[in-house]
C-alpha cells in the first residue's frame, strides 16, 4: 500500500458521520452485507435507482474527508462502513437486526 493509500485509510477511519440520513446508513449496511442493489431495493420498498442514488450520496459524504478529486471506491466505502459500525452506523444496524428478528 502506498503512503497515499495509508493516508486515505486513516482519513476514512477518522471521518465520522453520525448525522448521515438513516436511509443512506441502511443502504451502506445492506450493501456491506453483500446484498445486491435489487434485493436492497425490494427490502427498502424503493426502486433500484433510488438505492444507487443513496449509495452515491453516501459515498459523496464519505469522500468529504479525502483529497479533492479522489473518488470513493466500493472497497473504500466498505472500509468506512466497517470502521464505523458502532459509532456512526450503530443505530441503523440495530434497526436492521430488529427487523431480521
Amino acid at each position: 500500500m502506498t503512503i497515499q493509500g495509508l493516508e486515505q485509510l486513516q482519513a476514512l477511519r477518522e471521518h465520522h458521520l453520525p448525522n448521515m440520513h438513516p436511509a443512506l446508513k441502511r443502504a451502506l449496511l445492506l450493501k456491506f452485507d453483500g446484498e445486491e442493489n435489487r434485493a436492497i431495493a425490494e427490502r427498502e420498498h424503493v426502486s433500484e435507482a433510488t438505492i444507487k442514488q443513496r449509495l452515491s450520496t453516501a459515498s459523496a459524504e464519505i469522500a468529504m474527508c479525502l483529497v479533492r478529486g479522489d473518488r470513493v471506491t466500493g472497497e473504500m466505502r466498505g472500509g468506512w462502513t466497517n470502521a464505523h459500525l458502532e459509532c456512526c452506523l450503530g443505530d441503523a444496524l440495530a434497526q436492521i437486526e430488529r427487523e431480521a428478528g
